[in-house]
């Protein structure tokens, strides 16, 4: 485990007298994810410092039920069965299967197997061999999952990996525990998933910048209002598969990468369902993320897509109000 604990006076703060502002900024590597974790306190540094540090526990919590090899996920994918099952584990698995009814499978847990093969989390994921891939993906579609507070159960020979639903699930138990013992100012980064409230929010680290895949001198800037933002661009979430380059994430539909989108950002109010849709969005492509989002307003999408003959940025009325380019 990587640690770094920062404090620090807010931009702006006075030095002395009631009016300073101290933040502190706790940094983490848990399971192979890093996380950010940002809290301002009005002249109390030791006050800071303990909110920050209850995110960071919370968030590892819940990273362990997710990724560790004796964590809840992991004994449950071995047994197929878990009588009395953590709480934590039952409204995750609840959430994740509300969405994958909400997105018509675009979103879906199940193919754990398939991303395995991928090696998605890896430095150099790869494409998996054909006979394999086709084999983890008839087994997953075959899985069937109960959920219910006395019994997880699994049906069949798929593997249960809720992805980016997973992670944003982690940073929203952050920003729970850390609301809870009053703090009003935060952000809080859990790999490509951002949180952000209070006045944290209206600051300018909560400015996200990238570049445009194919013209690097144009840049984009998101400055989104409080809530949760899953951006995943190629710099920093891409891989390189045949001399092509993709997001790092594939469709339970095919098991492929798309093509078809090279950047993709989704803003709502909880970092798991932003998530989440990044995932469904890649299965469902732009045009189907875009009627999906016809029925479910108050979620903001932004995303670069195309082919070689067609290639293009695109904001909903939501992200839109937030999004500003310019060439370098």
């Amino acid at each position: 485990m990587i640690r770094e604990i920062v404090l620090t006076l807010a931009a702006g703060s006075i030095l002395s007298g009631c009016g300073s502002s101290e933040v502190a900024v706790n940094k983490e590597s848990v399971q192979g994810v890093i996380i950010t974790v940002r809290v301002e306190s009005a002249g109390d540094s030791k006050r800071a410092s303990q909110l920050a540090q209850t995110g960071i526990d919370a968030i590892e919590k819940r990273l362990e039920l997710l990724k560790d090899n004796n964590g809840a996920l992991a004994k449950l994918n071995r047994e197929r069965a878990l009588a009395q099952p953590p709480e934590d584990l039952v409204r995750l698995l609840e959430g994740a299967e509300r969405l994958q009814r909400e997105t018509g499978m675009a979103f879906d847990h199940r193919y754990g197997e398939v991303r395995r093969l991928w090696a998605l989390d890896s430095k150099r994921p790869g494409m998996p061999d054909a006979t394999q891939l086709e084999g983890a993906l008839q087994r997953a579609r075959a899985t069937r999952i109960e959920v219910s507070r006395e019994r997880i159960g699994i049906e069949g020979q798929g593997l249960v990996d809720p992805g980016l639903y997973g992670l944003g699930w982690a940073a929203d138990g952050g920003f729970e525990a850390i609301a809870a013992m009053g703090s009003s100012d935060g952000t809080i980064v859990v790999g490509p998933l951002h949180l952000a409230w209070g006045r944290a929010a209206d600051s300018a680290r909560w400015n996200h910048t990238f570049a445009d895949p194919r013209e690097p001198d144009l840049q984009y800037t998101l400055t989104p209002e409080a809530g949760a933002l899953a951006l995943l661009h190629p710099a920093a979430n891409g891989m390189v598969i045949a001399d092509s380059l993709y997001l790092r994430l594939v469709s339970p539909r095919n098991g492929q990468p798309s093509g078809e989108i090279w950047t993709l950002a989704v803003w709502c109010r909880s970092a798991a369902e932003a998530g989440g849709l990044v995932e469904a969005f890649i299965t469902m492509g732009r045009r189907g993320a875009t009627e999906w989002l016809m029925h479910h307003p108050g979620i903001g999408f932004f995303v670069i897509s195309g082919s070689s003959e067609e290639y293009a940025a695109e904001a909903d009325p939501v992200m839109g109000q937030w999004l500003t380019s310019r060439m370098k």
